[in-house]
């Protein structure tokens, strides 16, 4: 009896994964526009790894593909294809830059994880330049 109720244990808690799957992983993503139309669909690639820092839980990097949705007006850099890095912080908030090495005029996509599996992840993303906010919309990125 006592086998059995151990190896439920383990079970569970091998199901219980609360740290980032250490394959990464490929996600159709989505993005919509402020009405709430999708303007760009394609692949981000997630690789997960360790941070020094205790308030960061997992540095992010990978790659992005993505492109326009029929006719639809994509703001800022958000079509083709590139690198992206971010972290995931210990409360597990996401920040990821899909255009790393620019000061100006990039896409950045903030949102957390829906569960503890890190099979999709949701929030927004939203266009900057040096004046500012350009524009914004959520997105859902859901692993493959």
């Amino acid at each position: 009896m006592r086998f059995i109720f151990i190896a439920i244990l383990f079970a569970v808690a091998a199901g219980c994964n609360t740290l980032p799957p250490e394959e990464g992983g490929s996600y159709t993503y989505i993005g919509y526009n402020e009405q709430g139309d999708v303007i760009v669909a394609g692949t981000l690639v997630l690789d997960f790894g360790d941070h020094p820092d205790e308030d960061i839980e997992s540095e992010i990097g990978g790659t992005w593909v993505l492109t326009p949705v029929g006719d639809a007006d994509v703001p800022g850099p958000q079509t083709g294809t590139g690198d992206l890095v971010g972290y995931i912080l210990a409360g597990g908030q996401v920040s990821i830059g899909l255009n790393p090495n620019w000061a100006d005029n990039n896409v950045y996509l903030s949102g957390t994880f829906v569960d503890d599996r890190y099979e999709k992840l949701q929030g927004e993303w939203s266009y900057s330049s040096f004046l500012g906010l350009v524009a914004s919309g959520d997105f859902v990125a859901t692993r493959r």
